[in-house]
Order: structure tokens, then sequence, then C-alpha cells
């Protein structure tokens, strides 16, 4: 009796949620990987910083142990060997590699179950059964995903993702003094409005215009010029 009430009880899965679920698993199939390769970066960061202090501290030991070691030289031995034991301990404290190796295996399971998502919201009629197991899938591997620390705001990257402008026609610019400029068609070799005209209307050769720069015949007074 009890198994039939809670199965009655069951909310059926809709087609929405189905969706919503396979935009978050395309959005951590994206970013998971660029959040495990910047833990990894800080594991590899902090471990070479280590072992560079660390082999420091070892070259200058013998040095400061002689007797004509001055105070400040162990100082900043005793300083790197103290660092390196720091850079060695934050990585290990803070799992980054640990966290990184989680964030790639995730990525991978979220990868796998995309295609489920899909196949089921494109089904007809759909499958509320079936959605069921994969929804539940979905789910745990979400649940391991939200223990990771660190991971970047969804909310967030998808509004820098939207708020950024494309511009795809600029306006034109104006002229000094306050009247639009030649339109842009012009200046990248768009005909001009004698290439408009009908083909019938014809236009005087170059040759046949009269030029600015000829001279003016002279009226003389009547006289012929001797030669």
């Amino acid at each position: 009796m009890t198994d039939q009430r809670t199965e009655a009880q069951v909310v059926p899965i809709s087609r929405k949620r189905v969706r919503e679920c396979e935009e978050s698993a395309h959005f951590w199939v994206r970013e998971l990987p660029r959040y495990a390769d910047r833990k990894q970066l800080w594991a590899d960061s902090w471990s070479i910083a280590a072992g560079v202090l660390a082999a420091l501290t070892s070259l200058s030991i013998f040095p400061v142990l002689s007797d004509d070691a001055t105070d400040w030289q162990r100082f900043l031995v005793a300083a790197a060997a103290f660092a390196a034991a720091i850079c060695a301990l934050i990585p290990r404290v803070k799992n980054y590699a640990e966290l990184a190796g989680q964030a790639r295996e995730l990525s991978s399971r979220y990868g796998g179950v995309i295609g489920d998502l899909m196949d089921l919201a494109e089904a007809n009629p759909f499958p509320a059964e079936a959605a069921r197991a994969v929804i539940d899938d979905f789910e745990s591997i979400k649940a391991r995903k939200d223990s990771l620390r660190g991971l970047p705001d969804r909310p967030k990257v998808n509004h820098r993702a939207t708020e950024e402008p494309i511009a795809f026609l600029s306006p034109l610019p104006r002229s000094q003094g306050g009247g639009a400029t030649e339109p842009v068609g012009a200046a990248v070799g768009e005909p001009d409005d004698d290439s408009k005209r009908s083909p019938n209307a014809t236009t005087a050769p170059a040759a046949a215009r009269p030029s600015s720069t000829a001279k003016a015949p002279v009226v003389g007074s009547g006289r012929a010029h001797k030669s």
C-alpha cells in the first residue's frame, strides 16, 4: 500500500525540465575543463615554487653553517626554508589537484548525459519513464559538481556573454559644418549617379568637354599680323 501511494505521488518529468537540464549540461561541459585548468595551474605553481625554494635552501645550508656566516644570511636561509614548506602545504590544504581531477571526470560524465537529454527533448511521444532514469543520472552528477569549491557562477557567466554588444553598422561621421558626409557606399566603390542612368543616355567624351583652363579667343582689331 505504501509503495502504491509513493508511486502515485511521483511527479512526472516534463519536457521543459529536460531542456533546462540539457542547457545546464552544455554549460558545465564547457566550463568545467576551464575550472580544472585553473586549479591545476594553481597546484603546479605552488609546487614549482616550493621546489625552487627547497633547492635554494639546500644549496645555501652548508655555507651558512660555517663560522664566517652572518646572522642575516642564516635568517634568509631559514626564511627560504619556511617559505618552501608553506608553498608545499597550500596546494595540499586547498586540494587543487584533486578538484581539477574531479572536474575533468564530471565534464566527461556531463558529456555522456547530454546525448540522452537531447534525445528525450526531441522524442515524440515523450517517454516519461525513461526520462526519470536520465534525470536521476543528471541529478547525481550535479550533486557531485556542487561539492566542488570555487565554481563559476552560471548567471554571471551568461550575463557577461550576452552583454557584449556587436556593432554591425557604425553611424556615418559628420562633417565640421554639421552636415552629413558622403555615404559609405561611395567610399568603397559604389557606382555614382552617372552609372545609374539609362543606357540610352550618352555622355560627351572627355576631349569634347570644355576645359576651364582653355583661353578665350582674342578679338583683334582686324589687322592681319605679319609673319
